[in-house]
């Protein structure tokens, strides 16, 4: 006789996909409302001020929304998420190996579309964008180590963990329950794109997106997309941090200005040669969940 006490179904444990991705939007909007409310108190939008703000929306807009849901949707949230499994180390190595890949043909296409030129039209989402940029600028700014850190604990660790228990652990999951893998994948990645609001930055963020919703995906570990998106935005804190040649040379690693891109080509090739193979570095992918 089994005598394992039965976990109870949560309330909303019922409820289909789109009503469950609905309701985690709905926790997030009202979170980025109330954030942005209490933002505009401030008087002065100093780096202090939108650090705080930063951190405030990657908890409480990303991370407890998605663990909210996640509670009240399924008996082991936990588990389902991907939380409790920190996966094995020959799964970052891999995932390492794949973002340092991805990296050359990832700027290519940063490049290219810097190179755009949009309709007129479309000029108030090209301003916000550049609005962004400079939030994103002020916060970077800083002139000591201990800036610096503060600036990799929130922009690169915090931001990593929070954003992926949203879009991966939480949007890319739902959405998988009902439709296939791939689609899900790829769906996630737009949608965590398009809440950047940028223009000229949304191909390369959804690509992004796209590797660490199937980093999810083959590792069944949020922590794995969370350590290799903190390492993409610290690589950008480190890049900001050190200016002139590192940043030069971060932002055109593989880059080609003229001519064909062979170099992002055969970058491309490798990384999905290491898909391919991942069984290589991901064993417990034969094992039973």
């Amino acid at each position: 006789m089994n005598n394992t006490p039965r976990i109870p179904e949560p309330p909303l444990a019922r409820i289909n996909t789109f009503a469950r991705v609905a309701l985690l939007f709905l926790g997030m909007f009202t979170a980025v409302l109330v954030i942005g409310m209490i933002s505009m108190a401030y008087v002065e939008q100093t780096r202090v001020t939108l650090l705080t703000t930063s951190a405030l929306q990657n908890v409480l807009a990303f991370a407890l929304p998605s663990l909210f849901m996640a509670y009240l949707c399924d008996r082991e949230p936990f588990k389902v998420m991907g939380v409790s499994d920190s996966s094995t180390p020959l799964a970052y190595v891999f995932a390492i190996l794949v973002l340092f890949s991805a990296a050359p043909w990832l700027n290519q296409t940063i490049h290219w579309n810097e190179q755009l030129q949009l309709p007129a039209w479309l000029s108030p989402l090209t301003e916000m964008e550049e609005n962004a940029r400079a939030v994103t600028d002020t916060i970077l700014k800083t002139d000591n180590f201990g800036g610096f850190l503060v600036n990799v604990l929130t922009i690169g660790v915090l931001t990593g963990i929070c954003e992926e228990l949203f879009f991966r652990a939480g949007v890319q999951r739902m959405l998988a329950r009902t439709m296939n893998v791939h689609a899900a994948v790829w769906i996630a990645a737009a949608i965590f794109s398009l809440c950047h609001f940028q223009v000229y930055g949304f191909m390369p963020r959804m690509l992004l997106g796209a590797l660490l919703g199937y980093f999810y995906i083959y590792s069944r570990s949020v922590w794995v997309p969370a350590a290799i998106h903190a390492i993409n935005n610290s690589s950008v804190v480190v890049a900001v941090w050190q200016e002139g040649s590192v940043q030069n040379a971060v932002d055109d690693f593989g880059v080609t200005t003229y001519g064909f891109p062979w170099t992002a080509l055969g970058c491309l090739v490798i990384t999905l040669l290491l898909f391919y193979k991942k069984d290589l570095f991901m064993p417990w992918l034969k094992r039973k969940r």
